[in-house]
């Protein structure tokens, strides 16, 4: 368990510096980097429910079995 929780936040630690050096990048090249809000968020993925979650649930062969595998991964 110890050496599990230590890999967790050393993961967890590499995740964020790779997600800064790609907002980094981002913004050196003129692209302006918003972050969301957890409302943002909530708001957005209703959304993408809506729209291309259904698209791709009645488009691709087991969409929805897909979707609801890669939903159900925490």
């Amino acid at each position: 368990m110890e050496a599990g929780e230590a890999a967790e936040a050393f993961f967890a630690e590499e995740a964020a510096a790779i997600d800064q050096e790609m907002v980094d990048l981002y913004e050196e090249n003129g692209v302006e980097v918003v972050s969301m809000s957890e409302d943002d968020y909530n708001a957005w993925l209703d959304i993408a429910k809506e729209t291309s979650y259904k698209n791709f649930a009645e488009n691709v062969p087991n969409g929805q079995a897909i979707i609801d595998a890669a939903l159900a991964v925490e």
